[in-house]
């Protein structure tokens, strides 16, 4: 079988249990990566709306930090992909190709430059709300469309080449994409 999967957020739930990419106890797990013919798979940080600000970002760091070293212990089945020819070659490889992506643009805290951190990381997708209200806009739980810093997020991302992730927008702030 081949799958590329756009979003799944495992690395928390690994990171906090102490688990690593193979754990039987996860809805992803890469046990069984000899099903798959290829396999990419973008592993988001999910950072949740009560995050608070002022510890959002080292949150996020935490949990791609674990990533990191999983990456580093278990590079028999998988490895971090910066570019599509990565992808190819681990895939090609017999590994899982993974994607750093972010779950909420609250990991930002306020600072349009923590777009270039995170892309320094490796990270190339991020979604700029989740259900609730962040810096950047609002979710799908609420009302207001994307804020004058969204959209500054939004241009800065486009400069970073980092792909711009809209599926937990409201419907108010989809309609102003792109800014």
């Amino acid at each position: 079988m081949r799958l590329f999967d756009l979003h799944c957020d495992t690395i928390v739930s690994l990171c906090d249990k102490g688990k690593d990419i193979c754990c039987p106890d996860t809805q992803f797990s890469l046990r069984d990566l000899d099903k798959f013919e290829r396999l990419c798979q973008t592993m988001a940080v999910f950072v949740p709306d009560t995050c608070p600000r002022g510890m959002a970002k080292a949150y996020a760091d935490r949990y791609l930090d674990y990533l990191e070293k999983l990456a580093e212990r278990q590079g028999e089945a998988f490895g971090l992909a910066e570019t599509a020819a990565d992808i190819v070659e681990l895939t090609n490889g017999g590994k899982c190709a993974v994607i750093r992506a972010i779950e909420s643009g609250r990991a930002l805290e306020g600072d349009v430059e923590n777009v270039s951190y995170f892309a320094g990381r490796g990270v190339k997708m991020m979604t700029l709300v989740w259900n609730g209200e962040n810096e950047l806009g609002s979710g799908n739980d609420t009302e207001q469309g994307l804020t004058a810093f969204g959209r500054q997020v939004i241009r800065k991302m486009e400069e970073e080449h980092m792909i711009i992730d809209v599926s937990h927008l409201n419907d108010p702030g989809f309609d102003e994409f792109p800014p």
